[in-house]
């Protein structure tokens, strides 16, 4: 296959690269955007089948204390767990959500969930 340069090799690598280089950086923010977009519409869905008047006061306080605990992850570990938790998102569909692998979800939710057996002790909120 041949090309026709009309400009010095240099010059031409030269703007073939940058414009892949803008090209993968305006990709990315089309991901990032996409991201935020998704996240902030997650947000806003409720948790369905979650009615506080059918709770009593001490599930009403170990719920809270496990979303507090929850907010104090770090954000990659807290975002997973919610996904999956309050969302109800497969690992699989995490991970692609995320571009991460299905065994970093599965990772991040076993930090997580161990984060939370160490942060929260139910037998004291008995």
């Amino acid at each position: 296959k041949e090309i026709d340069i009309q400009v010095s090799v240099k010059v031409y690598l030269y703007q073939a690269v940058r414009n892949q280089s803008l090209n993968l950086l305006d990709k990315q923010k089309n991901q990032q955007r996409l991201r935020e977009n998704f996240l902030s519409e997650i947000k806003s869905i409720r948790v369905e089948g979650f009615e506080e008047s059918n709770l009593n006061t001490e599930q009403i306080e170990l719920i809270k204390k496990v979303w507090e605990t929850v907010n104090k992850m770090p954000e990659r570990r807290r975002l997973v767990f919610e996904l999956h938790r309050k969302h109800g998102f497969s690992y699989k569909e995490i991970a692609k959500i995320l571009e991460i692998t299905v065994k970093t979800v599965e990772n991040h939710m076993s930090q997580a969930l161990q984060y939370l057996r160490e942060n929260i002790e139910i037998n004291k909120l008995k």
